[in-house]
C-alpha cells in the first residue's frame, strides 16, 4: 500500500451509485452527475510532523490530478467555502434553475452561508 506510506493520515471512500441514484433523470434535480457509476472521496490530511514540504507538494499535485478527472464536486464533502467552485457542484442546467429559484425566493441573499448560489 504505497498510498498509505505516502499519506499516513488519509482516507479513500468509494460508493457505488447505480440503482435508484441513476434512475432519477438529471433534469429533475440539481444534484450533479446522475450518470456516474461511482462516487470517490479521497483526503490526505496534513497532520503536523507527518508530511514535509515535498510530501505536501506531492499531495497537492495528486489532489489536482483527482480534481481534473471528476464529473462534479459533491458539496457535502467540501471542506471550506470556495465561491469559485459552487457552479461545479451542479450541472449547467441545474445551476441555472437554482439561480432562478434563488432570485425569486431569496433576492436579498439571506441564505448565503456555506455554498452560496449567486444571482
Amino acid at each position: 500500500m504505497a498510498y498509505r506510506r505516502e499519506y499516513p493520515a488519509s482516507v479513500v471512500f468509494l460508493r457505488s451509485l447505480g440503482g435508484a441514484f441513476g434512475d432519477v433523470p438529471q433534469e429533475e434535480t440539481a444534484f450533479p452527475a446522475r450518470t456516474a457509476t461511482w462516487f470517490v472521496m479521497a483526503g490526505a490530511f496534513d497532520v503536523p510532523g507527518m508530511l514535509d514540504e515535498e510530501g505536501r507538494a506531492k499531495a497537492a499535485a495528486d489532489a489536482q490530478r483527482i480534481v481534473g478527472g471528476r464529473l462534479a464536486e459533491y458539496s457535502n464533502f467540501v471542506d471550506r467555502e470556495r465561491p469559485d467552485a459552487v457552479s461545479g457542484m451542479y450541472d449547467g442546467d441545474g445551476y441555472a434553475r437554482l439561480r432562478a429559484v434563488k432570485a425569486q425566493w431569496d433576492p436579498q441573499n439571506l441564505f448565503r452561508r456555506n455554498h452560496n448560489i449567486l444571482v
